[in-house]
């Protein structure tokens, strides 16, 4: 008589066995489908980074600095040379700069946020480098921004009219004017969005 041990033993065995046999019978599309996404006509593993910014909140728009194109075009051409295809670009970041504010009521994108996207884009895909274009940051409610840029992120974020006047007013200008663009592989809404939840 067989004891409980080696049953249990025979058992599993027969089970790694089985589940073998279940993988191996499996179609290969089914997984190599799952790891890539349809862009530009192809099937592509992103294999990317977190480029996020080079002033922080200040790369597009009516600021300082944006946007540094020394900068975006050395780290698209590196990027390029050693094989990468996706980079993540941060635009509003806190809404210092982007979009266009009058009180906590969104106006517009911003003086040349679409121009300096649009140009960071073209950038990218002369290097062969698609961008995921993330919107927000949880940096939006941190309390050293200030009370002004503070209570318009917290405006958007509670209110939905607010809220719309975002939609209506700035994204759906941004999304519009670059639809189409090769260098554009997704859209995000925030990073990190836990980084503000209590």
């Amino acid at each position: 008589m067989e004891d409980i041990g080696m049953k249990t033993k025979r058992r599993f065995v027969e089970a790694v066995i089985v589940c073998t046999l279940l993988c191996l019978a499996m179609p290969v599309y089914t997984y190599a489908a799952s790891n890539r996404i349809h862009y530009n006509n192809q099937d592509l593993f992103l294999n990317g980074a977190n480029l996020a910014w080079q002033y922080f909140a200040n790369d597009i728009g009516p600021a300082t600095y944006s946007p540094d194109m020394a900068h975006f075009d050395d780290v698209f051409n590196q990027f390029e040379a050693n094989g990468g295809n996706c980079m993540r670009l941060w635009l509003h970041t806190t809404g210092a700069n982007t979009p266009a504010w009058d009180g906590n009521t969104v106006t517009g994108p911003g003086t040349n946020t679409i121009a300096d996207l649009q140009t960071i884009l073209d950038d990218a895909w002369s290097h062969n480098v698609s961008v995921m274009c993330c919107l927000w940051s949880f940096d939006m409610l941190r309390t050293s921004n200030g009370a002004t840029i503070n209570n318009r992120a917290n405006a958007i974020l509670t209110n939905p009219t607010y809220r719309l006047s975002y939609i209506n007013n700035s994204l759906t200008p941004m999304v519009t004017a670059l639809k189409g663009h090769p260098a554009i592989v997704a859209w995000e809404i925030f990073n990190e969005p836990e980084g503000m939840s209590t």
